[in-house]
């Protein structure tokens, strides 16, 4: 299971016995399973955490022996169309992304180059992920000594797609929203996986609403990128079962009385050997110090079977299976279209295998 870390950058609580203690600023620690990201105060681009080399190259060290390679490929293409090129979108628990891109050549695969950024191609051209920093003031609120608080400023991170082969830019989240009666506020928001026309982003947000501590927050959105709506999913069966008898031991473990009532929140994905698998999240109420997914909330999550809805796009094509990545996952894949590597800008986003490592996870 992938393992991402969000954090819900609270001040001055303490957590009990927790099963992840990761830890910022004193709050509790959210961790959850999922190729996204680190914490709601971070603001950096999903970054690989070394360029690309062949299986045959493997077992020579970097030139930075710390910097193993992030991804090997398998010299070998297994049965599929000539000529086929994709981008593969690959995740690990550090929140860190990158995209590859490969191409069948006769019965061989190579690498055409790798990005730390998310790209992939959609509606017959290639698009990149990035982000827009606002500044805005803030009302201000009121402190539980009834002194009201001056207003201060929220920076808010605002999701983008840009793209690469032509004049284009689209805002699949729409503009970001200053929260109501707050002092600072931030905001981060990244793609986190692909499936189909489906984009993945997640958006986690801290609030100082002149508290005890700040509140931290975790949403998670599937965007269809042709209509900007966000499908409804179907359950599949046996998975909330298996959340309610996790949440159960959960809570014996925590030695709470007090019962979970879990919801479901959303779902993650992931690419397994070609066949996408899900990672549900089941969330419930709970203590400051019990957080796990932003504040005041407790997540569980199941693997299972994708739902149906997304059952047409379950399935990735063989060529993806070639990318080998340790502890990192393919969570998307786009076919690159016809003449995407004859052209400047598109080749532009990417490095080229010789191009040297990349820079580690979390590096500035």
């Amino acid at each position: 299971m992938l393992a991402l870390v969000v954090t819900a950058c609270g001040r001055g609580a303490q957590a009990p016995k927790q099963r992840s203690a990761a830890r910022d600023a004193g709050g509790p620690a959210t961790t959850a399973p999922s190729a996204a990201v680190a914490s709601a105060k971070s603001t950096s681009a999903p970054r690989a955490s070394a360029a690309p080399t062949t299986s045959t190259q493997a077992e020579s060290p970097a030139t930075d022996p710390t910097q193993q390679p992030a991804c090997t490929l398998e010299p070998r293409a297994p049965a599929g169309p000539e000529a086929e090129a994709l981008f593969i979108l690959v995740g690990d628990e550090t929140g860190a992304g990158a995209t590859y891109w490969v191409q069948r050549q006769g019965q061989a695969v190579r690498w055409l180059g790798w990005s730390e950024n998310v790209i992939f191609a959609w509606n017959g051209g290639v698009w990149r992920a990035g982000s827009e920093h606002h500044e805005q003031k803030t009302a201000g609120c009121q402190a539980d000594s009834g002194v009201a608080q001056e207003p201060g400023t929220a920076t808010l991170e605002h999701l983008v797609l840009l793209r690469l082969d032509a004049p284009g830019r689209i805002e699949p989240l729409g503009p970001p929203r200053v929260p109501h009666a707050t002092r600072e506020a931030s905001s981060e928001s990244r793609v986190i996986g692909l499936v189909g026309p489906y984009l993945y982003a997640l958006t986690s947000a801290f609030t100082d609403d002149c508290g005890a501590h700040g509140n931290g927050s975790v949403t998670v959105r599937l965007v269809h990128l042709d209509t900007r709506k966000s499908p409804k999913l179907t359950l599949p069966p046996t998975i909330e079962a298996k959340a309610k008898k996790q949440a159960l031991a959960y809570q014996k473990e925590m030695e709470d009385p007090n019962p979970l009532r879990m919801r479901w929140e959303t779902m993650l994905p992931n690419f397994d050997r070609g066949k996408l698998t899900a990672n549900f999240v089941f969330v419930s109420d709970t203590n400051y110090g019990a957080s796990s997914w932003g504040s005041y909330q407790h997540a569980e999550f199941v693997e299972g079977p994708p739902p149906q809805e997304l059952a047409s796009h379950a399935s990735a094509p063989a060529l993806v299976t070639t990318l080998k990545c340790g502890s990192g996952h393919v969570v998307g894949f786009t076919q690159a279209p016809p003449g995407a590597a004859e052209h400047d800008a598109i080749k532009r986003a990417f490095q080229r295998p010789s191009s040297g490592p990349a820079p580690s996870a979390g590096s500035d």
